[in-house]
């Protein structure tokens, strides 16, 4: 019996669910988005009056892929909508957050110590840490462009200015 196998590279968590939501793969309700865009649509939704609706399907989706999270700090509706999806979820759903900030910076992100220890209590708390290094994925597909007229590839810099023949 032949077995297939597709190695990756190495984990990339937004591409594993999105492969997840291909046609004929069975699963259960998931959803991922980008932090900043959640907090917008919560902000629209207060104003138009679909805020719990948004809440109650939130806590009901069973993986939550909450990506980009920081590098801003948050704001005060910003802080009680996330204590509020957190809350919903904790112990009851799955949540992934994906973060190019430390988590041990994520206090000074949410602002408010009482309610950054209220979120992270419930996030970090039972939480698996996957912590990557190296170069982003986007780096490592990039195509090299040729050199330009400076002599540089795209992904170059270079530091300190050329001298030139006198």
């Amino acid at each position: 019996m032949k077995q297939c196998v597709r190695r990756l590279p190495e984990p990339n968590w937004a591409e594993l669910a999105l492969e997840l939501k291909k046609p004929g793969v069975t699963t259960s309700p998931s959803s991922i988005t980008r932090a900043p865009r959640l907090f917008a649509t919560l902000a629209l939704a207060r104003g138009d009056g679909r805020y719990a609706r948004m809440l109650k399907a939130l806590a009901r989706t069973d993986l939550l892929i909450v990506d980009d999270w920081g590098p801003e700090k948050l704001t005060d509706e910003q802080r009680r909508d996330l204590l509020e999806i957190i809350e919903d979820r904790y112990e009851r759903r799955s949540t992934i957050v994906t973060s190019q900030v430390p988590v041990d910076r994520w206090y000074e992100i949410i602002g408010n110590p009482t309610i950054a220890d209220a979120i992270l209590d419930r996030l970090v708390l039972n939480a698996y840490r996957i912590e990557l290094a190296g170069d982003s994925m986007r780096k490592r597909r990039a195509p090299e462009k040729p050199a330009n007229r400076s002599g540089l590839t795209r992904n170059e810099t270079r530091t300190k200015p050329q001298q030139r023949p006198t």
